[in-house]
């Protein structure tokens, strides 16, 4: 079995943070990047990563014509169809010659946390040319190619103007499965059939193919439930922070059956002290990133980055803060998203009523406030003040 990471969408709401123009490495749970998660599932679900695709163009490959590149959008408008052909083209490239090796290609903008061997199972049993990995559609955020399908899975091909509701809705996660062998005629279908959306893409491979739509959340059969996130808007991506920060989260990181290898950039190990005049440091419900340091300061129902810094008398709650970053004495922050190397200054409240917004400093109406990186990361963050 052979798996495939496209990487290469970029995420528009994030990119002021500070953030990699790339999505697959924007940070996650202050150790992690987001492709991580991908390579996670194909590892410990058995599959080999033959290639790390980036703008639908795997990494290492063999001479020959060169891929389309995928053009970047942002992910909260890029449609699941649109990465398709590309993810196609990448992953042919890397297959070998028995066409009945199942491919999985995963897409690097969103987060999959889940053991794909139940589907694959299902899917060689099935006999498909073409699985479509989704979500329950009730579960999946606004803009996701929902499918209609019948009870077995496969998608059904409905006439146009029938938008009736389904009763197995599911949402198009935009990873999938391809059998070796179907990858010509599906390509060629893509070619014959130009997408006008998402929609239409899956019904004309489904008037041609055989196409089956696997609920990664109904093929659990070891105890192990799968976790998805799509960092689409600023709000989901601060919401699956704090999820993290509870005793029994959706997403377990500490589960030694199903590691995930973070990034790691030769930082040391966090660290929480006492700061001047033996005030003591604190960090509750929270965590921390490589060579963090909570220096008399309190962390509390937060995820802090690497690198970060927090003063003396600081106090964060309910917030995420992303590598680099430093929060000065006696400052207070509740419910932000603090920025990669953003500076937040002694004394300053951010999230507070009497706190007033500034171009680095950005309220939005769902109650949080973003911190926008105005100065450079510091570089001296652990070592002795």
């Amino acid at each position: 079995m052979v798996g495939v990471v496209v990487r290469g969408g970029t995420s528009e709401p994030l990119t002021p943070l500070g953030v990699p123009a790339d999505i697959a490495l924007a940070p996650f749970a202050a150790r992690y990047r987001v492709w991580d998660f991908a390579h996670a599932t194909l590892r410990n679900s058995g599959l080999g990563v033959l290639a790390d695709g980036r703008n639908g163009t795997p990494a290492v490959l063999p001479s020959g014509p060169e891929v389309p590149t995928m053009p970047r959008v942002p992910v909260a408008t890029v449609r699941p169809g649109a990465r398709l052909l590309p993810a196609l083209q990448a992953a042919a490239r890397v297959v070998g010659d028995d066409p009945h090796v199942p491919v999985v290609v995963l897409v690097a903008d969103h987060i999959l946390h889940a053991d794909l061997r139940p589907v694959l199972g299902r899917h060689q049993d099935a006999g498909a040319d073409l699985g479509l990995l989704c979500v329950p559609a009730e579960g999946a955020p606004a803009g996701a190619c929902v499918l209609e399908v019948d009870p077995s899975g496969t998608v059904r091909v409905i006439a146009p103007g029938n938008d009736a509701a389904s009763p197995y809705g599911l949402a198009w996660t935009g990873d999938l499965i391809v059998r070796a062998g179907s990858f010509t005629h599906l390509l060629s279908t893509l070619d014959d059939h130009p997408p006008v959306d998402d929609r239409s893409l899956v019904l004309d491979l489904a008037r041609h193919h055989r196409v089956v739509a696997h609920d990664l959340f109904a093929a659990v059969d070891n105890g192990r439930r799968p976790y998805w996130h799509e960092p689409s808007t600023v709000e989901a991506y601060y919401g699956a922070h704090m999820e993290l920060c509870t005793d029994s989260p959706p997403l377990d990181l500490y589960d030694p059956g199903w590691p995930v290898l973070g990034t790691s950039d030769g930082l040391p190990p966090a660290k929480v002290v006492s700061g001047e005049a033996s005030h003591a440091g604190q960090a509750l419900d929270a965590l921390l990133g490589e060579g963090a340091v909570i220096r008399g300061g309190s962390v509390i129902r937060s995820v802090v980055g690497r690198g970060v810094l927090v003063e003396v008398g600081a106090e964060i709650e309910d917030s995420l803060l992303l590598d680099g970053c430093r929060v000065g004495r006696g400052a207070r922050v509740r419910r932000a998203v603090v920025g990669a190397g953003a500076v937040i200054g002694d004394g300053e409240e951010i999230g507070y009523e009497a706190a007033t917004a500034t171009p680095s400093v950005q309220p939005l109406l769902s109650g949080l406030t973003l911190v926008l990186p105005g100065a450079p990361a510091l570089r001296d963050t652990c070592g002795p003040r």
